[in-house]
């Protein structure tokens, strides 16, 4: 800006140039102000006063609402403002997965703390009818958005002509317009932690190591348990055995469930813990589950159950412990809401939100392990489709159907799982020699006790892209790891082996990229042209046919409604 003194100097042209790049109450020295320049410079002092009286009040409350909290910068404040409002509004950025991941993942390894955001986001009240901006997630749908806001998949299509070429998941980043329907009271918009930190997304390390890089009581602690690997009672597993099993059983992240321990009873870096926490470490109310594989198993189940609601729409409320209802906020991700559906059923309402807020259970993952968010893989990419997989045993042999969509492990969700028994041995504990098949070409990744997991895309990761994983076969007939194989080479035998059966058959599901699928969704579980329908009972259901058109009708039974060949 020019000084006066020079504009003084200047030409007339000059110094209507200066004059006009100065303040409204710039002056030359000496010279006074005029009355109107006066009084907007008191209003001017005025409202400075005002702001700096508001911003006071606001440091003050900070300091109060975060007591042990450091006084934010003005650089950190305006940081932590976009985090906020990103999470408010958008969903966490997830990269996309790598075409052809190494075998190694990252190993879960002690992190450094990191600063933890200090305040809730709160949705404001929208007008009905109003368009609600949302940017779309990883395995986002339009029946399952629609239930969430309370809509119809036709008016969010009129909103959003172009969605109409998604015949199955939705473009994630895609930003939409989703018309309101009411403004109820929300449950809480933070975004505890991404997908993929809550699914088995990533490659596991050694468990073992990782845990004694902690050195609490877990890494020390044996229990008995039941083996999966080969159906056997063990006196003594190690601690890392038995959360290595549930994760791989639930696909749900061992990392999930090493941060609730130690949210739960301080297990993993704390070698003398409370009394109790060997018979009740995640502190479950009386007469439940005892014992850490028992309790984990829980709330692994729990995950899962609103983990996979969230993605079918099937789940938009939690029932909390007093009995009140809360629903749950329309833009959250899957990933939170199992961590919402798991801490509704474990605690009561004060503490339920404290543990999902920035400073309860997220703030504890987050110095374990550092920002999930920060790492998050895209789990779903739009318009996801299943490979060509065939049934499950050879042509020309006719099996019968006697389970429809039903749970892929335990009772929890989702219904990914198919039950097919050999010939004439639906319903009783026989011997087959029938082979069960390769659905697809792949190589067998991980075997153990009645289980095979055959692994589609060739990278030896039963974590990352699509794979198949059988159950219910007999141990002495199983391929080896490493075996490759074609669809349609035998790759074990149906039997009773397994846990609870009803029968001598194969239990079939599908995983994409650590997440389960469910039979009847809207990638459908396709099986040589036979497609999964469920009645909405679990194990009923049936396998539709287009064309010729055919159905057959899932019965614990052998009968010509649920015989079915290829």
């Amino acid at each position: 800006m020019c000084a006066w003194t020079c504009c003084s100097r200047a030409s007339a042209t000059a110094r209507t140039c200066c004059s006009a790049s100065r303040t409204p109450d710039a002056a030359p020295p000496g010279v006074p102000l005029s009355p109107h320049i006066t009084r907007q410079r008191r209003r001017q002092r005025r409202l400075l006063g005002w702001m700096t009286a508001v911003f006071i009040l606001a440091a003050v409350a900070i300091v109060i609402a975060a007591p042990r909290a450091a006084l934010p910068t003005i650089e950190s404040a305006k940081a932590l403002t976009l985090t906020l409002i990103s999470r408010l509004v958008l969903p966490p950025a997830e990269s996309a997965l790598p075409a052809a991941p190494a075998a190694a993942g990252p190993e879960l390894q002690p992190a450094a703390p990191a600063a933890l955001p200090t305040a809730v986001p709160v949705r404001t009240r929208w007008e009905f009818g109003e368009l609600l901006p949302y940017v779309v997630q990883s395995g986002d749908t339009l029946p399952a958005l629609a239930a969430r806001f309370n809509q119809t998949t036709d008016a969010i299509l009129k909103a959003n002509p172009a969605l109409a070429v998604f015949q199955s998941t939705l473009p994630p980043g895609r930003a939409i317009n989703i018309p309101a329907s009411y403004a109820p009271l929300l449950g809480s918009a933070f975004h505890m932690l991404p997908d993929s930190a809550v699914v088995y997304a990533e490659a596991p390390g050694n468990l073992a190591e990782q845990l004694q890089n902690f050195d609490g009581w877990v890494a020390h602690r044996h229990e008995p348990a039941y083996s999966a690997r080969d159906g056997s009672w063990d006196e003594a597993r190690p601690s890392w055995d038995l959360i290595n099993e549930v994760a791989l059983q639930y696909s749900v992240n061992p990392r999930v469930l090493l941060a609730l321990l130690e949210y739960r009873s301080g297990l993993l870096r704390n070698a003398d813990p409370p009394a109790g926490a060997a018979r009740n470490p995640l502190r479950l109310p009386p007469d439940t589950r005892t014992g850490m594989a028992n309790q984990l198993e829980w709330a692994a189940a729990q995950l899962n159950d609103g983990y996979y609601a969230w993605r079918a729409g099937t789940q938009v409320e939690l029932r909390l412990l007093d009995g009140s209802v809360q629903r749950i906020d329309p833009w959250q991700n899957a990933g939170t809401v199992a961590l919402l559906q798991l801490f509704s059923q474990l605690e009561q309402p004060a503490e339920f939100e404290q543990s999902i807020g920035p400073q309860g259970f997220a703030a504890t993952y987050q110095q374990l392990f550092g920002d999930a968010f920060a790492g998050a893989l895209l789990l779903q990419p739009a318009n996801l489709r299943q490979p060509a997989f065939t049934l499950p045993f050879k042509p020309g042999v006719i099996w019968s159907l006697t389970g429809g969509p039903h749970p892929a492990w335990g009772s929890s969700l989702p219904w990914a799982a198919m039950d097919f028994a050999p010939p004439a041995l639906a319903g009783t504990c026989g011997q087959s020699n029938e082979p069960v098949t390769a659905m697809a070409p792949g190589v067998i990744v991980r075997n153990g006790y009645a289980t095979a997991l055959l692994d589609t895309d060739g990278d030896n990761n039963e974590h990352t892209g699509w794979v198949i994983f059988y159950f219910h076969l007999r141990s002495d007939s199983i391929a080896a790891v490493g075996t490759r194989l074609a669809a349609g080479d035998a790759l074990g035998v149906a039997s009773c082996e397994g846990g609870r059966s009803t029968g001598t058959h194969v239990h079939v599901a599908r995983k994409y990229n650590g997440e389960w699928l469910a039979a009847d969704s809207a990638v459908a579980f396709d099986l040589g042209g036979w497609r999964a329908v469920s009645d909405g009972t679990a194990y009923k259901g049936r396998l539709s046919f287009a064309l010729p058109a055919r159905e057959v009708r899932a019965c614990q039974c052998v009968s010509d409604q649920n015989r079915v060949s290829w």
